[in-house]
């Protein structure tokens, strides 16, 4: 897609506004709503560096910022943010009308985030369930993201969680199973020990385990792979529900007893970045 340091421009528009789907970058080049240097661009141009380049009467809403949403700034670097969620908030809004997600919060910490990803998402590139708590990170640049995209895809974020359970649960060791669902508008995933076509394959690693009262049990863990409600159902699996969780069999409790304790990476100048929170039960 490139020609002597020079760019198509519908790659030039999705580098800069990466929120944009490919479709809608062709609606606007085919309306005549981007310009080089102020002239109409039609899906055939070429974009040097040195150029202009400018979408006009953008069809997308902002998400509005909110600081009052229950989050906690932990650091803030020039690339990244990390911050603790709290229980109950979803990470993402679904919609632009939305104001409780940690995504409105963000944007109250920094105004640009809606330009790095996609603008409901404010540069998260991963998920907490609304019902879990604890560190999350977002990128602040495109740069930024991409290189934690890569980061995600291949693995190599830490992420250490702890959890209560009520159930003695397997000894401390890695576990490795396979998940999947069984229809698109259900709530919960499964899990069996052996592979089958079109399912994900998962793996968590129980670090310790400690009794602290009589029917309760305090596991930490760390996610080697990350899927959907990977340690809710793997331990549900294994047969130690976590407290609180209902939808897979865990007792009653005040909420759900799972927190994202740490997350740390390596960043692409070789330095060690680490978000740490509290265990608040």
């Amino acid at each position: 897609m490139t020609k002597q340091g020079r760019t198509r421009v519908a790659r030039a528009l999705k580098e800069k506004y990466p929120y944009l789907s490919q479709k809608q970058i062709k609606k606007f080049l085919g309306e005549g709503n981007a310009t080089i240097n102020s002239k109409r661009a039609s899906p055939h141009d070429w974009v040097d560096h040195e150029d202009r380049l400018e979408l006009h009467d953008k069809p997308l809403s902002v998400l509005a910022p909110n600081g009052d949403v229950d989050c906690r700034l932990i650091k803030k670097t020039t690339d990244y943010i990390f911050f603790e969620k709290g229980p109950l908030v979803h990470s993402v809004a679904q919609g632009y009308g939305e104001t409780q997600t940690a995504a409105n919060w963000l944007l109250s910490i920094d105004s640009g985030l809606n330009t790095v990803s996609h603008p409901l998402e404010s540069g998260l590139l991963h998920r907490l369930d609304h019902e879990t708590s604890g560190v999350m990170v977002a990128a602040r640049h495109q740069k930024s993201y991409q290189y934690l995209k890569r980061l995600f895809a291949t693995h190599a974020i830490i992420k250490e969680y702890h959890c209560l359970v009520s159930k003695e649960p397997p000894p401390a060791g890695l576990y490795t199973d396979y998940s999947g669902q069984k229809s698109k508008n259900s709530k919960k995933v499964f899990l069996q020990h052996r592979v089958l076509t079109g399912l994900t394959k998962i793996c968590t690693e129980i670090l310790s385990v400690g009794q602290t009262g009589v029917d309760c049990y305090a596991v930490r863990l760390k996610l080697i792979t990350g899927s959907r409600h990977q340690i809710r159902a793997h331990l549900a699996f294994l047969g130690s529900p976590v407290m609180g969780d209902t939808l897979y069999g865990g007792v009653c409790a005040e909420r759900l007893m799972l927190h994202a304790s740490r997350l740390s990476f390596i960043t692409a100048e070789g330095k060690t970045l680490m978000g740490t929170a509290k265990v608040p039960f």
